[in-house]
């Protein structure tokens, strides 16, 4: 299945190469930031390349090539479908029918509210309903896209784990994607907060 494009624009791999080795400036890791708040599609990417890095015994010097190609390669092998049909023409196999507008219906964020101040030891997310018998994975992300926590459930609300320990004074991410009992998927939410 495809995943949607959350954004129009999407880093380049050098930017995400530049955000994984630390040589952005805060201005520019603040702005690669909230770009990963919003677009789906590159934060993936950056989590994808992040964990490729983490490989135990992977030599810490000369990773930018390999990392880069293979980026690139990912890129283009999602990239190149949608860009033929941005540009009007049907990917390989589709109907030649006038494509229907996204009507799809959208995961809204109730709790915690995006930029809010929580307590690191009582998290509870909380989302509206999609659709009847929808299924919900919540996924918890800190500011560098290391996954910290992942549940699927059938409500409209989970408890952070207790053994998910949170930083004081530290920004995540969390995200809910839903799938609706046809089969449909909903479009994904995201949000932000900072623990105390």
């Amino acid at each position: 299945m495809t995943e949607p494009r959350e954004s129009a624009f999407h880093l380049t791999d050098g930017r995400l190469a530049a955000f994984l080795d630390g040589r952005l400036t805060s201005g520019e890791r603040d702005q690669v930031l909230a770009h990963f708040a919003a677009c789906v599609s590159c934060r993936r990417e950056m989590t994808a390349a992040r964990k490729l890095l983490a490989v135990p015994g992977a030599p810490r010097r000369d990773w930018r090539l390999p990392v880069v190609t293979l980026a690139a390669a990912a890129l283009v092998f999602i990239a190149v479908p949608r860009l033929v049909r941005i540009q009007g023409l049907p990917p390989a196999g589709a109907s030649t029918e006038r494509a229907q507008p996204d009507v799809r219906p959208a995961v809204q964020i109730v709790a915690p509210a995006e930029r809010s101040i929580v307590i690191a030891t009582a998290v509870a997310f909380q989302w509206r309903a999609v659709g009847a018998d929808a299924t919900y994975r919540l996924t918890l992300q800190d500011s560098t896209g290391a996954v910290l926590w992942e549940t699927t459930v059938g409500d409209t609300s989970a408890t952070l784990s207790w053994s998910v320990r949170l930083a004081p004074s530290q920004e995540y991410f969390w995200s809910v994607d839903a799938q609706l009992a046809d089969g449909r998927t909903a479009k994904p939410a995201v949000g932000r907060f900072m623990s105390r």
